[in-house]
């Protein structure tokens, strides 16, 4: 038994302006979000994985590692080299290089094949409004001339 039957028309048309709005909603935060990647994008990949790899993700990282090893090492009480939390500093900042690497690629692939769907979107677009532009002329043409167009078309056929 459907529970849905009760509603009118205006409530099931209202659910689906609904789902309209919120898929534009998600097309302009997706166009917000590749504009701010075309924006550090223009910086360079260098620079985004120095600064958001190594300097963000690098430090922070680097310090929680530098931090657990020097707990590690106070707690454990074995012998063990005062250069330990700084090793596990510079794995983190290693590691941060490797995360601004792998996301710079990770969102020029999704950039690129949205902008690839955009311009094959443009594309589709403008055939369609040609093939609506050449529809309304045919129109036009079969208006003023409807006997020609019939003989042309039968010449065609043959």
């Amino acid at each position: 038994m459907h529970s849905t039957s009760w509603k009118s028309k205006d409530d099931k048309n209202k659910k689906d302006d609904d789902i309209s709005l919120s898929e534009e909603t998600v097309m302009s935060s997706d166009l917000a979000q590749w504009a701010r990647w075309e924006r550090t994008r223009k910086g360079g990949r260098a620079r985004y994985v120095w600064l958001y790899g190594v300097c963000v993700f690098g430090l922070c990282l680097g310090s929680v590692f530098g931090i657990l090893l020097s707990i590690e090492m106070l707690t454990s009480r074995h012998p063990s080299p005062a250069i330990v939390p700084l090793v596990g500093f510079v794995l983190g900042l290693v590691g941060g290089y490797v995360f601004g690497g792998v996301t710079w690629h990770v969102f020029e692939t999704q950039y690129l094949a949205a902008l690839k769907d955009k311009q094959q979107q443009a594309a589709v677009d403008a055939l369609a409004s040609e093939v609506k532009e050449l529809r309304e002329q045919l129109k036009k043409r079969e208006r003023i001339e409807p006997s020609h167009t019939e003989t042309r078309v039968t010449e065609l056929d043959d």
